[in-house]
């Protein structure tokens, strides 16, 4: 991974992390107890089960929120380690992709992990409510920043927006369906010896943008 890639993807880290548990923290004291007697009363049972288990650490560090940060920081950087979620390959068949499958993946992997949590820190008391919606929140924000199709829209760089000109591409090829094709619209389609005809190559290039079409070249050479 070159030095580029690597700060785009511990930002994305940080963004993730820095939403996700602000978002949480915010949710929980206001929708998720009623009153802060209940905060109070969670906060009891940390404070009975770290003097049993960790004795010999400071109380002053245990607060409710502290809790729900090492949650979401857990969980989230447990992500980051799969190949499913990390990593994106342009070059897939949107044939394979399925957007209802990625999310119900990463639902059923927070919704078991957020239980399980609060059962064993016995988070009591919560409004069933409120923590049905909130089950869907942290899977949203993961789910937003795993599609780079949907992110891009939001940051205004829309792949429906973006151009590329084909050469030797069958119109019943699979390779049609890729993700790296299947959001951008071809301008021009050429079947071309680019062995022996590289020179029609480069003018056919030249042909099929102009200024104002051009907005992102798809290299043509990686089609044939």
């Amino acid at each position: 991974m070159n030095l580029k890639k690597l700060i785009k993807y511990i930002l994305r880290f940080l963004i993730i992390q820095t939403t996700s548990i602000s978002f949480s923290i915010w949710y929980f004291d206001n929708f998720l107890i009623s009153d802060d007697l209940d905060k109070f009363n969670i906060y009891l049972n940390l404070i009975e089960d770290w003097n049993r288990f960790f004795p010999f650490i400071s109380e002053s560090l245990i607060t409710v929120d502290t809790f729900l940060l090492l949650q979401i920081f857990i969980f989230i950087s447990l992500i980051f380690t799969t190949k499913f979620y990390t990593y994106v390959n342009e070059l897939k068949l949107t044939l394979d992709k399925n957007y209802v499958g990625d999310f119900t993946r990463l639902y059923l992997l927070w919704t078991t992990y957020m239980f399980a949590t609060f059962y064993f820190l016995r988070f009591d008391n919560l409004s069933r409510g409120s923590l049905l919606i909130y089950t869907f929140f942290i899977p949203s924000i993961l789910f937003l920043f795993r599609n780079t199709e949907i992110l891009s829209h939001i940051l205004g760089r829309s792949p429906l927006k973006e151009t590329f000109i084909s050469f030797n591409l069958d119109n019943q090829s699979s390779l049609n369906n890729l993700r790296i094709l299947n959001f951008r619209k071809e301008i021009a389609s050429y079947n071309l010896d680019i062995s022996t005809e590289y020179k029609k190559v480069i003018k056919s290039i030249k042909l099929g943008f102009s200024k104002k079409q051009y907005q992102s070249v798809i290299p043509p050479f990686t089609l044939v």
